[in-house]
């Protein structure tokens, strides 16, 4: 917030991953069911997969089939952009960015995200005035992790 990392009261601030988009929904390591990360994470998209399919893949694989219109790699990429959109959709009207950046290996896809992640979010009824919400993929895909951890230290020592 301002040009600064946002931490909170308990230095907490940022565990999105955990906010509830499934009440009862599967258990999460942190205690509570149906948190965002377990539907939205790479893990969660290739075990649904494996699940459904009975095929373990790695999300490279799966992107070819969702390309090639396999029915249940197809179902499963659209189930991941409803859940994905749910929780940017919650971001958007609880801080008003004016960017998400989405991040890991699914950033590489952006052809398959940004269009139908939009579409799901912008089209809704009551969502006049936040279509300019600018959603995008990170270009730090395997190195944001680094980047922001490096970025506590220098935020200390430059204000």
């Amino acid at each position: 917030m301002n040009g600064h990392l946002y931490k909170g009261k308990n230095q907490r601030a940022g565990e999105f991953g955990h906010m509830v988009i499934i009440p009862g929904g599967k258990k999460c390591n942190c205690g509570r069911n149906g948190c965002w990360e377990l539907y939205v994470s790479e893990k969660a998209l290739l075990d649904n997969y494996y699940e459904k399919s009975g095929k373990k893949i790695d999300i490279h694989n799966l992107i070819s089939l969702v390309r090639e219109k396999d029915e249940v790699a197809t179902k499963i990429w659209n189930e991941y952009i409803e859940y994905l959109s749910l929780g940017i959709e919650n971001l958007i009207l609880g801080l008003d960015p004016s960017v998400i950046v989405i991040g890991g290996n699914v950033a590489k896809y952006e052809d398959l995200l940004i269009e139908p992640i939009k579409n799901n979010i912008f089209s809704k009824d009551g969502f006049e005035g936040v279509d300019d919400v600018k959603i995008m993929t990170s270009k730090f895909i395997s190195d944001a992790p680094l980047l922001g951890a490096a970025l506590l230290p220098i935020q200390k020592v430059i204000g």
